[in-house]
């Protein structure tokens, strides 16, 4: 599989690279797998490292963070990012729209192989959703709000031209990682209400038996509040979703503060 990237953002200047500084030894997972970035970096964009390495701890003396509970994976994908300002996925995003192109969801003329996009497309869905956990975690507020833009791109990219308005959708393993990782107040979990109050039918509602398709009871209720309030339609209207996409509604930034991917597209 080919690796997808999607540019994002430009560094801010505390966010240069320092060469006269060590970079920091981070030790992730289980298995203690080593990365190491430099400290204005990694420090200039996550609040948890800041506050790591400011303080009178043994990781500051050390120079030596241990994340034994992450995922080596998505803490390469984060790395990535600190260095190239680019989400990089492992998807094969090609492939993927070859079978879209070829399926004809109006007819049923391949079930199998709809459940075959749906479970790549998944994958993807999933590998962001543990990632947005991790930028709550480490207390990254640009790379939570890069991993948002990413999602809505796959959102865009991800339809079935037989079929208008008609998208593949985070499911419900994502819904489970959000709401188990993320505060109440999230916006990723505003971008999941509104994607079930203006897609969803009520077969989403009847899950299978297997633990990973049963929906937190947190995320019922923020649901019926949102049928409660009335949405605007954003995927009937593609133009519509997209203009909802130029905004910061998704984002984590606060209204204060700049947001780094619309500077950069002005």
């Amino acid at each position: 599989m080919s690796p997808k990237k999607a540019q994002h953002r430009q560094k801010s200047e505390e966010q240069q690279l320092d060469f006269r500084t060590r970079p920091l030894e981070i030790l992730v997972g289980a298995s203690r797998t080593a990365f190491y970035i430099h400290e204005s970096l990694i420090c200039g964009s996550s609040e948890f490292f800041k506050n790591a390495m400011n303080r009178d701890w043994k990781e500051s003396q050390e120079r030596s963070v241990p994340l034994p509970d992450d995922d080596v994976e998505i803490f390469d994908l984060y790395s990535k990012w600190l260095y190239t300002g680019t989400i990089t996925y492992v998807a094969d995003e090609a492939s993927i729209k070859e079978a879209i192109a070829e399926q004809d969801l109006k007819d049923f003329k391949s079930p199998s192989k709809l459940d075959e996009i749906e479970d790549k497309v998944s994958a993807i869905y999933v590998q962001l959703a543990k990632a947005i956990v991790m930028g709550e975690k480490l207390q990254d507020v640009k790379f939570k709000d890069a991993i948002t833009d990413t999602i809505t791109d796959c959102i865009s990219n991800f339809t079935l031209p037989s079929m208008p308005g008609f998208h593949f959708n985070p499911g419900y393993e994502f819904v489970n990682i959000i709401y188990a990782g993320t505060m109440e107040s999230a916006p990723i979990r505003r971008l999941l209400v509104e994607i079930w109050v203006n897609q969803a039918s009520k077969t989403w509602l009847l899950p299978s038996s297997t633990a990973s398709e049963k929906l937190p009871n947190d995320f019922y209720y923020d649901l019926s509040a949102g049928l409660l309030e009335g949405r605007v339609v954003l995927f009937k209207d593609e133009t519509a979703f997209r203009k909802r996409k130029q905004t910061c509604c998704w984002h984590s930034h606060g209204a204060e503060a700049p947001c780094s991917k619309r500077q950069k597209e002005t």
